[in-house]
Parts: structure tokens; sequence; C-alpha cells
């Protein structure tokens, strides 16, 4: 301790200023990775007081993240105690053992932390006046060191594994540089990046540094990407990641060219969508029509004005959707359609949107796609309600009747069907709205 106290008398001459006194900080603890409780609040390993100093000498692993803390209790409670790093991931090398480190003043950037980079008995001081550190290590068994084994693994929250240096997915060598993996993410969205070898300790980042590498220039979200190749990084260029929305996907790894290709190989959402106005066209989010034999899919809303939608079969990006494959549209560019009339629609490319006037007064409308026949209405309200007294009963069978025997003028909503004139297909319609089918 005597050449931590000489040595801090020569290097505080400039920064006596400090207004924190000894007296003021009583306790202080270790937070951190295992064994310092695994980043609980509440939990921490005590440092003993000699009254000026804080010390403690512990077994740590390498690659274990820790900071200081006056007082446990929750995050917020303890945030203007807490004490850290200048850098996040500030390295105690053994290069530094002995060297006198400058923390952060207290409540100032808190969640840095520092880092061991060798498994070894530490004897941690400090000086909480002026935010010193001095740390003495003896090294104990040297950590397994990670070595590339000729595969490739990816780390983070895919295949319902979570982000550990130790833990990763590995990847179908194909040839010498290209490798393959289907990953399902089950959540909202997941992310992760590569690396050429596994650490052996389960908080050994540092390990596997020299392996890891992800996108080039930020992180990518592949959904909107699908099927394109983006550019990896080095090796060692670890910060950042790749993400895809909740499904089921294949990656093709081609380390000759550095890219990277994901595609879809299913979705957890199948069905038809509609993209278009009503949900700022993102194709992500697709709107569901409901369906309870999965052949004819229906929406109800109310709509005012214009409205401009396609129909699709799956929710992924536009590179995808336009494939020929998942969008349903018109041939030859957009394409005005009316009420209660059936439209012929077919599997296209990026061809035009239909567009619909639902009429300066908001009205209830229903969306129904038949995908046996590749065919579409949109329904009004007023469909069925043949005498127009806002419900549709049997007064207008009666009066769908009549109008079949020429006994009554026909109207838009005796056309039940939406073929065309009013005839007996219309009667059978009705009839099946009256039974609720």
């Amino acid at each position: 301790m005597k050449r931590f106290a000489t040595s801090l008398a020569l290097a505080l001459l400039p920064i006596l200023l400090f207004t924190l006194n000894a007296q003021d900080v009583e306790s202080l603890y270790i937070i951190g990775n295992d064994p310092f409780g695994g980043w609980n609040p509440e939990v921490g390993m005590q440092m003993d007081h000699d009254g000026e100093y804080f010390s403690l000498t512990v077994e740590i692993p390498s690659g274990c993240y820790f900071s200081f803390t006056q007082k446990l209790g929750s995050w917020e409670e303890i945030e203007p105690y807490r004490m850290g790093a200048l850098s996040d991931g500030f390295a105690l090398t053994p290069e530094l053992d002995g060297e006198i480190i400058q923390c952060s003043n207290w409540g100032e950037n808190v969640n840095y932390a520092f880092v061991t980079q060798m498994k070894a008995s530490y004897t941690i001081t400090v000086d909480p006046v002026n935010c010193l550190l001095l740390f003495n290590c003896t090294p104990g068994d040297t950590d397994p060191k990670p070595e590339p084994d000729g595969n490739i693994y990816i780390l983070g929250t895919v295949n319902g594994n979570s982000w550990a240096p130790n833990v990763g997915i590995k990847m179908d060598k194909v040839s010498e540089n290209l490798f393959t993996a289907n990953v399902t993410i089950t959540s909202n969205s997941g992310n992760f990046n590569f690396t050429r070898a596994l650490s052996v300790m389960p908080n050994d980042w540092s390990g596997i540094a020299p392996y890891r590498f992800g996108s080039v220039g930020g992180n990518v979200m592949l959904n909107y990407v699908l099927g394109v190749a983006q550019q990896l990084g080095a090796e060692g260029d670890s910060q950042n990641l790749f993400e895809l929305l909740e499904g089921t996907y294949k990656l093709t790894l081609d380390l000759e060219a550095r890219t990277l290709v994901a595609d879809t190989i299913s979705t957890s959402s199948a069905g038809i969508f509609m993209v278009g106005t009503l949900n700022d066209w993102d194709p992500l989010t697709g709107i569901p029509l409901e369906s309870e034999d999965g052949n004819i899919f229906t929406y109800t809303t109310t709509l005012s004005g214009e409205v401009y939608f396609i129909f699709t079969n799956a929710q992924l990006a536009w590179s995808v959707i336009n494939n020929g494959e998942h969008r349903f549209g018109p041939a030859n560019g957009d394409t005005r359609i009316t009420a209660n009339e059936y439209i012929t629609t077919q599997l296209t490319g990026d061809t035009g949107a239909y567009i619909f006037d639902a009429g300066e007064q908001e009205s209830e409308f229903t969306f129904t796609f038949d995908l046996q026949n590749l065919k579409f209405r949109i329904e009004d309200s007023k469909v069925g309600d043949v005498n127009g007294d806002n419900a549709i009963d049997g007064n207008d069978l009666n009066m769908l009747i009549n109008i079949i025997l020429g006994k009554e003028t026909a109207n838009d909503a005796a056309n039940v069907d939406g073929e065309g004139g009013v005839d007996g297909n219309d009667l059978n319609a009705l009839i099946n709205i009256l039974l609720g089918k």
C-alpha cells in the first residue's frame, strides 16, 4: 500500500482541488460479471477500507467487466454513486499492472466498465477522493485461448440463442469459403454477426475479438435487402450487426467474396395481406385479411377518399414482394376499380396498384379476396339492403325476387354477387348472407 500512496502523492499534485472528501465514501462495492454478482445492482462484492483507500483481493476470470458503486439498490438509485472507466471496456492489461489509472468521476459515464484481460488473482485498490484505481495481479491457470477451427459461427439472438462469446450456431460448410445456415427469429427481430472461433470462457469477448466480423458501415436490416449480397467487414470489426425480423431464413456466407446473402424460407405469418395507403406502403406490416377456410379472406374497415392498395401473400421486403411470386395486382399500371364488382387479379411484379374512390363521406367497406379463383371485390355496406331500410332481412329477399321477376327496378344493392346483372345468382348470394354464410 505504501507504493500506491507514494505514487499517488506525485500523481495528484495537479488535481488536489477535487471536492469529494474521503470521509464522504463510507462503503465501496464492485459490481459486474461473476464473481461480482452478474451485474445485479443489488448484489456486489464489498471492498475493505483502511480509512483512506478501498481494496480487495479476488480471483477474476479474463473477460470480466466491472465498475464501482458506493451503494447497492436499483440502477436508478445507485447511478449518482457509481464510478467506472473513462471508456467502455477499458482493458486491464498486464502492462498496466501497478500503474495508476484514472476513473470517471462519480455519477459520470456510469455504464463504462473495466475488463480483465487474463485470469488472475487481482488486488484492486481505489482512491475514492480522486477517482483513481491501481491493480496488481498474480496470474493463475492460463485461460484456454480460442483458436479458429475452420468453421464459422453465428453469434446473436437467433435460433433461441442470446449473446454469449462461448455459444454460437455452427454454419454448414459447403466448401472452404462457402457456409450456409437456416436461422429462425422468434421475437420481433434478432441481430447477429459472425466469428471464426468461440471462446472457452463464458465472458471472454476479448479472446474472440480478433476473429469476429459483421457488416460494413453500420448495422444492416436484411429484410429490406433480401436476396441481395451484403458486404462483410474485416475480422476484428466486431461492432456492426445484421438484423432480421421474425421468421425463418437461409444465410449464405462467402468468405472469398466477403458477402452475406439472406433469403426467406418461410415467415411466421402466412395468408393474404393488403399493402397501400392504409398502412403507409410498408410491406413488412401489411394489413391481414381474415379467413376461416384458407381460401376466402375478408377485411372490413371505414374508408373515405381515394385508397391505393395491392395484396400480398407474405410480409416481406419489396425486393422479394416484387419478384412475381408474392404480389397480387393489376397487370398494366395503376387501375381504378368500383365497389361491388369482382376484379380478376394475378401474381405480378411492380406493375402498379388498385385505386378505389370511397367517396367524400366515411363509409364501411369489406374487402373480399378469393384465393382459389384469384379475384376480389370491395363491398359497401349497402350490398344486400335491396329495399334501402338499413337492414338485410327477408324484406330484401322479397324485393330481390320481384326485381328478378321484373316487378321492381334494379339497384346497386341488388347486385349482391357483383357479377353484373341481377339474376338468380344474386338471389343465392343474398340467401347465403341471411344464413350467415
